[in-house]
């Protein structure tokens, strides 16, 4: 049994994701029966959503973690200088 499916997308979107669809020898409509599909038989999208820093959802969770971390139990300094000396004496 098959279904019509309707959806908005920026024109510009349509046009580049045509062109992609294309060279891989498919029309749009089958471009995103076949992207639906992925979806559907993995259970996760087919692709890393980035976030706004450059980052998966993952790598910046686990830096966000490490951050906290690091302001938990993460060394402290009073002056740049004195971090220096530190860093520069534990690596002589």
């Amino acid at each position: 049994m098959t279904t019509t499916f309707q959806m908005r997308i920026d024109s510009n979107i349509k046009k580049r994701a045509g062109k992609a669809f294309k060279k891989a020898g498919f029309n749009f409509s089958t471009g995103m029966r076949i992207y639906a599909n992925s979806v559907a038989n993995t259970g996760r999208l087919p692709l890393d959503m980035i976030t706004a820093n450059g980052y998966t959802v993952g790598e910046e969770q686990e830096i966000l973690k490490e951050m906290d971390h690091a302001l938990k139990f993460g060394k402290r300094y009073t002056s740049v200088k004195e971090m220096h000396k530190d860093i520069t004496r534990e690596h002589d």
